[in-house]
């Protein structure tokens, strides 16, 4: 072998784990690459909400986080790190019922959570009222995910966890009797996170009472709660909402 073959064997493989190594490969500055979190504000669609990363787990958007507003088929897409989203409603933000309607105008201010592994099947976060329960019995109960939405989908008939996080309002992920169990079971938690605000965040306490009784009032005919103090714990033996 010339000189020339030989410092090519030797340096080149040198310089090309070099460049991995800056690139990432050896975990040294990966940190640099943003990964992109993106979805739906649902619940149909909401026009105008602030969605941010929730990098100090609050569960509100505060001065410093990363944010941007949705569109009016309520699709956001944010840069930054793997955290909780949060999508502030304001009042006068505009609710669709499907898109491209005109609307009607949100009257009372309202937020929505998603954990930050609550995807859809495409990779996308459906932040809706039922993200929210989601969310809640993550924080509230010391669920894992997967428990979360097991126990939420158990309070919906016809709906299994697998569903549970979809978007509702796409015609092509779910059969209509699923899309129509989904919107009724969202329309009937956004009241309660309605009621649950306080000082522009959701009062966890407040949220989880009135889940339970929103639940214990459909079910009391055939429902003994005995010791059940919290929603996912109810909602995981009613199946009939």
């Amino acid at each position: 072998m010339n000189k020339n073959n030989l410092l090519k064997t030797i340096v080149l493989p040198i310089i090309a784990g070099s460049v991995l190594v800056g690139c990432g490969g050896g975990g040294g500055s990966s940190s640099s690459i943003s990964s992109v979190t993106s979805g739906v504000v649902s619940g149909s669609f909401y026009e105008g909400a602030k969605v941010c990363l929730d990098a100090n787990s609050n569960g509100k958007c505060d001065a410093g986080e990363t944010f941007t507003t949705s569109d009016a088929d309520g699709i956001f897409s944010l840069s930054g790190g793997d955290y909780d989203v949060v999508a502030e409603i304001p009042v006068n933000a505009i609710k669709h019922a499907v898109s491209g309607d005109t609307g009607t105008t949100v009257t009372t201010a309202i937020t929505f959570l998603a954990p930050k592994d609550a995807k859809a099947s495409d990779g996308k976060h459906i932040v809706s009222a039922i993200s929210t329960k989601v969310w809640s019995a993550m924080k509230e109960n010391n669920e894992t995910l997967e428990q979360a939405k097991t126990s939420v989908a158990g309070s919906i008939s016809g709906v299994d966890a697998a569903d549970l996080l979809q978007n509702f309002n796409d015609t092509n992920k779910l059969s209509q009797i699923k899309r129509n169990a989904l919107q009724s079971k969202a329309d009937a938690e956004t009241t309660n996170i309605e009621s649950s605000m306080s000082n522009g965040s959701v009062n966890l306490t407040t949220l989880r009472s009135k889940m339970t009784e929103d639940v214990v009032s459909r079910a009391t005919s055939n429902l003994t709660v005995n010791g059940l103090t919290t929603p996912s714990q109810v909602d995981a033996l009613d199946a009939s909402n």
